[in-house]
């Protein structure tokens, strides 16, 4: 699941990291600043999370290939 590795991090510690990431980006104080400086945050869980990081990569590959964007040495 995206970078989270599984099998390296137990459910424990994800869901703590979680709610602590949770409990940040929804503080009202962070989201005021967050608005203030134009920026529009929001939280998701970690499968949510990472079926987002799924996605965006499988959009990237494409565009790349696409594009036959190559690598440069």
């Amino acid at each position: 699941m995206g970078t989270l590795r599984p099998g390296r991090h137990t459910a424990p510690i994800v869901t703590r990291l979680s709610n602590e990431l949770k409990a940040i980006v929804t503080a009202d104080d962070l989201k005021k600043q967050f608005l203030n400086d134009g920026i529009e945050a929001g939280y998701m869980g970690p499968a949510e999370f990472g079926a987002f990081l799924e996605e965006e990569q499988a959009n990237w590959t494409r565009i790349v290939k696409q594009a036959n964007i190559k690598l440069e040495q």
